[in-house]
């Protein structure tokens, strides 16, 4: 999914129902075309993108210069052009950050940020859990409760 000042993408029907609960304003194709789309409703282009489909140069022309792309999964290679800034968040880099995981939890629980769970496993069920994410199609994430 990219998100866009208030501009996301949607692959699927049941994509958009998602994607406009969480707060998109405007809805645009996944893909091709994303950043043509874009700029019909920002037509001076956007302050910022994350990137979470590692879209990575492909919706460059969606941001205006000096803009920031956050990818959350990071990508090899992806050149930073007309002044763009980007930004790989790495999870794994604050996996042992109680700081930064308390501030997470604080924001589920107050209800700020809202997280999609597929499904819920026992600690003994990891292999399920695995198994049931390798499969593919899944909109949201296991998680294993302890």
């Amino acid at each position: 999914m990219l998100v866009a000042s208030g501009i996301a993408d949607a692959a699927h029907g049941r994509d958009r129902d998602v994607v406009t609960a969480a707060g998109a304003d405007h809805l645009v194709p996944r893909g091709e075309g994303f950043a043509d789309a874009v700029l019909r409703l920002r037509p001076g282009g956007v302050d910022g993108l994350i990137d979470t489909a590692q879209f990575t140069g492909a919706a460059d022309a969606a941001v205006r210069d000096g803009a920031v792309i956050a990818a959350l999964r990071p990508v090899a290679g992806a050149a930073a052009g007309c002044g763009l800034r980007r930004r790989d968040v790495n999870v794994i880099e604050h996996s042992a950050d109680t700081r930064v995981l308390a501030a997470l939890r604080d924001h589920v629980e107050s209800g700020a940020l809202t997280l999609r769970v597929a499904a819920a496993f026992a600690p003994e069920e990891a292999a399920q859990a695995h198994a049931f994410l390798e499969k593919g199609g899944v909109r949201s994430r296991p998680v294993i409760v302890f």
